[in-house]
């Protein structure tokens, strides 16, 4: 009997779970309890490993709700200090994370963020298939490993286009014959939720605001993703 739910994610899931989306979810599914391990400018590789340890360190059966970000963002252990260390450890994506001259190791510099960024983004221009590969290996590994342990997970591609048509290549038969991968990780769900009407963030007070389909969901306006969810959850059997 699954009693808890564990939402994890970038700052998509991170706003979803701050307006109350995932506590919502919960009670729609007949979950007591609602977590939210979201953390804005995660890359995927956090994102699995996050959701492993957590399942590890608190091992009541779970369902995780799982979006997958951007396949080109990347992290370094690099954390000198910070409130979050005894779970994130010394994890950081210092191209979209808040961090400070204080945070990081002391000789770690802007400069080398930016020159880490620009080699990650040129060592990856042809490679869509491989990065979407490895991808899919490591959520492939963390699903077995979940349910294996009584948990179960379902998840799904928040924004990143780069998936879509991919699955038509036979590597990617492994996610289309395993439906704890919303449609192969084809479907967007954040352009998706714009089309049926919730509103966007417009106010970036941090930066430029992102391309309009990816403009972040206001907090709050998540009934849309939720009977999504709750209908392909019950659809196919994601509890049982």
């Amino acid at each position: 009997m699954i009693q808890r739910l564990v939402v994890n994610g970038c700052s998509y899931a991170e706003g979803y779970a701050n307006g109350q989306g995932h506590v919502d979810l919960a009670q729609q599914l007949n979950i007591s309890d609602a977590v939210s391990i979201a953390r804005g400018g995660s890359a995927n590789s956090r994102i699995v490993r996050t959701t492993l340890k957590h399942s590890y360190l608190y091992p009541e059966p779970t369902l995780y709700v799982v979006g997958i970000t951007y396949l080109s963002r990347w992290e370094l252990p690099i954390v000198k200090s910070g409130p979050d260390m005894h779970f994130e450890g010394r994890w950081i994506n210092p191209q979209a994370q808040q961090w400070s001259k204080d945070t990081l190791q002391d000789k770690w510099s802007a400069k080398d963020t930016e020159q880490f960024k620009n080699l990650q983004f040129k060592s990856a221009i042809w490679a869509d298939i491989d990065q979407a590969e490895d991808l899919m290996f490591r959520l492939i590994s963390m699903a077995s490993d979940l349910h294996a342990r009584g948990n179960r997970v379902v998840v799904f591609n928040q924004i990143d286009h780069r998936l879509n048509g991919k699955m038509r290549v036979p590597l990617f038969r492994l996610l289309r014959d395993n439906p704890v991968f919303v449609d192969a990780l084809s479907w967007r769900a954040v352009p998706w939720q714009h089309e049926q009407g919730a509103p966007a963030i417009e106010d970036y007070a941090t930066g430029a605001a992102p391309p309009p389909e990816a403009r972040h969901i206001q907090p709050g306006h998540h009934q849309h993703l939720n009977n999504f969810l709750t209908n392909y959850i019950q659809e196919y059997k994601i509890l049982e």
